[in-house]
């Protein structure tokens, strides 16, 4: 994002990192690995393996912590629903809160 020098650019990352990276890391995190690593009997390692994967997959060292307890809260919220769209939702949520934030320093600078 910070290499995009149009409108056009910044939609386009918009769309991905609102709609469609939330949609398929809810698929592969919650939808897949999560309930496989479950069935097979490992809970812990179900929640905590699949939460610091999603937190390693964003390459971010300083954001790893926060990653990883936002990964336990939205799995948190597929078992409470037992349902992809809440994750999904307050994912897409997040991401839109951070572009949010990231196209509003690009204005302050």
């Amino acid at each position: 994002m910070q290499e995009a020098t149009s409108f056009g650019e910044l939609a386009v990352y918009g769309l991905f990192a609102i709609i469609i990276a939330p949609f398929v890391e809810e698929l592969i995190f919650r939808g897949v690995l999560y309930p496989a690593i479950k069935q097979i009997g490992y809970r812990r390692l179900a929640l905590w393996g699949t939460s610091i994967f999603f937190a390693v997959t964003h390459a971010n060292l300083a954001a790893m912590v926060s990653l990883t307890f936002f990964a336990v809260i939205l799995t948190f919220l597929y078992e409470t629903t037992n349902n992809l769209l809440a994750p999904m939702i307050t994912h897409s949520l997040f991401n839109f809160a951070n572009y949010a934030f990231m196209i509003w320093q690009r204005q302050q600078a």
